[in-house]
């Protein structure tokens, strides 16, 4: 009795084990492969990162398009797709197998950061020492931990799940040593290279007479006028044109001297510039001296 009593504690604890085993191999195959698809991931990344790498560099030294009378929007794709070490990456690079970049099917993209001219509206066009930057997206996926959550959420009554998509993004920025012909930096169909990465601009400045009100100075001391400038971007910087001339770098107040008077009408325009290079539209403020 004794002896079948002890062969039953054994078998039951032997069963108890095979439990807890199915309840733990699940988690345990989930942090395995956790690890490994996540290692995965990671790689992947880095090999984004090596491919902007390389297409920065070659848009730095003007060959984004290739210098050649007939430069293509697929050019810089084409090139990174010949360095990459895998179809993966090539399928990253281009997941439609060729359609041109701006389409809506290309992960590649191009861009970069104007340096402020004084006395320039608008987006100045490229200069050397400009930051040029090269980005790469790609979808990834984690196809077997999503199985296996699915499996352990069956197992435990807590309905399936898995993890979604994810976007990985490569990136990589280097001044630019020469200049792309001029041609490069217009926008074409489904072209987005050469293109200012910033695509915001402050607001137009707020201009305020001192010392009076409307579009008439009145008022002493005449024939100087003064204004208050301002901005919604505390740090943005102002330019000034005071009829019809150049563009030059004003604070605020600005005063003019010695203006002309005597019914004369005067028309001041004030752009706004903010540290990354984005240009307001001007504001235009015209009165008369009497």
């Amino acid at each position: 009795m004794k002896r079948d009593g002890g062969r039953r504690r054994v078998s039951a604890e032997k069963g108890q084990a095979t439990i807890e085993f199915a309840i733990i191999i699940p988690l345990l195959l989930l942090l395995v492969v956790g690890i490994i698809e996540f290692g995965k991931a990671f790689n992947y990344w880095i090999d984004l990162n090596h491919l902007a790498n390389e297409g920065a560099r070659w848009a730095a030294v003007e060959k984004v398009p290739p210098a050649n009378s007939s430069p293509g929007p697929n050019d810089i794709r084409n090139y990174l797709i010949g360095q990459a070490s895998s179809t993966e990456l090539e399928s990253a690079i281009a997941p439609d197998g060729g359609g041109p970049i701006g389409a809506g099917t290309s992960n590649v993209g191009i861009c970069y950061t104007p340096t402020p001219i004084e006395g320039y509206v608008g987006t100045p066009p490229p200069q050397i020492g400009d930051a040029v930057t090269v980005t790469i997206e790609a979808p990834y996926s984690f196809p077997v931990i999503s199985g296996l959550i699915n499996l352990a959420g069956r197992l435990f009554g807590a309905g399936s799940g898995s993890i979604g998509d994810i976007t990985l993004r490569g990136e990589s920025t280097m001044r630019l040593e020469q200049l792309p012909p001029s041609t490069y930096t217009t926008p074409q169909p489904n072209d987005n290279y050469w293109t200012p990465c910033k695509t915001t601009t402050p607001d137009p400045p707020t201009v305020t007479p001192e010392g009076w009100t409307g579009n008439t100075e009145t008022t002493p001391p005449w024939p100087d006028s003064t204004f208050d400038l301002s901005d919604t971007d505390p740090d943005a910087t102002f330019e000034c044109s005071i009829d019809g001339a150049a563009y030059q770098t004003c604070t605020t107040p600005k005063t003019y001297t010695n203006l002309t008077n005597g019914g004369a009408s005067h028309t001041l325009k004030v752009i706004a510039r903010d540290p990354a290079g984005g240009i307001s539209a001007p504001t235009i403020y015209t009165w008369t001296i009497s």
